[in-house]
């Protein structure tokens, strides 16, 4: 399946070696465990800067709350805590 063909997703992009996004991922993990009725995708962009490109990413972590291939929210760098609640909550309404 495609990225493009889910109707919601979460994509977190990021990098071997980053240090803010060995502190985020685990952080998002907690998140993606409890709202598991929404895919959440993880995306090296060192082994797929094709999907960063389309998605226009250019610094990780970053994170998109996509919605029939369209993103529609996005989290800069590791945000907080809140910041990831708030892209579940938002998928799910």
């Amino acid at each position: 399946m495609k990225i493009q063909d889910l109707d919601v997703a979460v994509i977190a992009f990021h990098m071997q070696g980053c240090g803010h996004c060995a502190e985020f991922l685990p952080r998002l993990r907690i998140q993606a465990v409890q709202h598991a009725d929404v895919p959440t995708i993880l995306i090296d962009v060192d082994r797929n800067d094709q999907a960063a490109r389309v998605y226009k990413i250019d610094g990780t972590p970053t994170t998109i709350l996509i919605r029939k291939g369209q993103a529609i929210a996005k989290i800069d760098g590791a945000g907080t805590d809140a910041d990831i609640m708030d892209l579940y909550r938002r998928a799910t309404s």
